[in-house]
């Protein structure tokens, strides 16, 4: 069977068990342009909100299949006691009540995340965005904040329109939007490790994991106020920053770096063979000066 063939049997089965929902197959575009095929749920009644619904990306689940990790029956009941989970959280919890076309029903939900710039200049077209080295800075409706899951909204430049407000409007309530809904987490990389293998190490307070309690798009925590000046004076000296991920960067003192060369190159290394080409964030590190509270390009 192939892709496409899968695609459309998986969301027939699913929408027969879910009658009362539309539920559509999209193909999104995320991060660093990759593309995504998924399913969507929507109530037959559309209306302005939105509505906190994920959606059910299929290209894993397709790829067990094809592999004889799973049958077709198991992926239908995985997606729908996904999607159940997932509306049994909404209706304990809640969620925001966000009017998309209300400026007040979406601003104190506006949050932002660091993105490659190159990678996504197609995308950057079309949505507001603060250019920051090879970064861009760009800004989402965060209406649904777990602790290990996150649902967002891309804000694009149609949404500035419909508002009447500007980019520094939106830059002015993201930053501190997102510094509350996405706390700061900085910890030594002896201890994430020691927490993952459960072993005892070595302490060594060379490196450290600078992200966000969710460990979603927490690269970003490097603008939060006051961020790498505290961490230069906890340091007590200069520190380059590695982009690991879009998630989280990496703080290495200064004088644990040999040479920018090498710590470049195996940012290159890393990212062309470890991680997520979704998650690629840039390909090169940072250096803060303490004495001039700057960031420059390595």
């Amino acid at each position: 069977m192939n892709y496409q063939k899968f695609v459309n049997i998986v969301k027939e089965e699913v929408a027969e068990r879910f009658s009362q929902k539309e539920v559509e197959v999209v193909t999104v575009t995320k991060n660093n342009q990759i593309s995504k095929v998924g399913l969507t749920f929507k109530n037959k009644t559309h209306n302005e909100t939105i509505e906190a619904s994920p959606t059910l990306y299929l290209e894993d689940l397709f790829y067990r299949y094809e592999n004889g990790m799973i049958v077709l029956d198991e992926v239908v009941n995985e997606i729908c006691t996904y999607y159940m989970e997932s509306q049994k959280w909404i209706d304990e919890n809640g969620y925001v009540d966000i009017r998309l076309e209300d400026y007040e029903s979406v601003k104190y939900r506006i949050v932002c995340f660091f993105v490659n710039k190159e990678m996504n200049k197609d995308i950057l077209n079309d949505i507001p965005y603060i250019p920051y080295h090879d970064l861009a800075i760009i800004f989402k409706i965060a209406f649904d904040v777990r602790k290990d899951q996150v649902a967002t909204s891309l804000i694009r430049n149609d949404h500035l329109i419909m508002w009447g407000i500007t980019l520094k409007d939106i830059a002015a309530v993201a930053m501190q939007n997102t510094e509350q809904l996405f706390p700061i987490v900085f910890r030594p990389m002896d201890d994430i490790i020691k927490q993952i293998t459960g072993e005892e190490i070595e302490v060594n307070d060379m490196m450290y994991v600078l992200t966000n309690q969710q460990w979603l798009n927490g690269a970003i925590t490097m603008l939060y106020s006051y961020c790498l000046k505290n961490v230069g004076n906890l340091l007590k000296e200069n520190f380059y920053l590695i982009p690991s991920s879009i998630h989280e960067m990496i703080v290495v003192r200064e004088s644990g770096v040999e040479g920018i060369e090498y710590l470049n190159a195996m940012i290159r290394e890393v990212n062309a063979s470890e991680v997520n080409p979704e998650e690629v964030l840039a390909d090169r590190a940072y250096y803060y000066d303490r004495k001039t509270e700057t960031v420059s390009d390595c």
